[in-house]
């Protein structure tokens, strides 16, 4: 058993969780960091992980290639265009920084997952404190 999450399962643990926890999750993903409990750690993983699907990268390549035509547009003599573009570049630009961040957050929280040992499963037909008796 390890600690990370199956994609299947994000779903029903997320929803499961308080709204205050799934925000600091959510505020740990998207600053890039990762805390030292391995399970709140498989968690942010998770949850980065969901957030970098390859589909949100067609945002900045949509927005930079309407920037590169607005830009464009500016050097034939459209001056209309540059506000335009300005904040075509803005979004693409904080958009990409937001994926960088996540990233970041995939690798730290990853790290802390494979370093921590794994979880404990208790038995059910064994008293608690008992040391399991060694098979010879």
């Amino acid at each position: 058993m390890t600690w990370e999450i199956a994609d299947e399962d994000f779903d029903d643990r997320w929803r499961a969780l308080e709204s205050p926890y799934r925000r600091r999750i959510a505020s740990l993903g998207h600053s890039g960091k990762a805390p030292e409990d391995p399970a709140e750690a498989a968690l942010v993983l998770a949850f980065a992980r969901r957030r970098l699907h390859p589909l949100e990268l067609w945002g900045p390549v949509v927005a930079g290639v309407v920037a590169y035509m607005a830009i464009t547009q500016l050097f034939l003599g459209g001056a209309e265009a540059l506000p335009v573009a300005l904040v075509i570049i803005g979004l693409t630009t904080f958009s990409l920084f937001r994926r960088g961040k996540l990233e970041s957050a995939v690798l730290k929280n990853e790290e802390v997952v494979a370093s921590a040992p794994p979880p404990q499963v208790e038995s059910a037909d064994q008293p608690e404190g008992e040391e399991p008796n060694p098979v010879e």
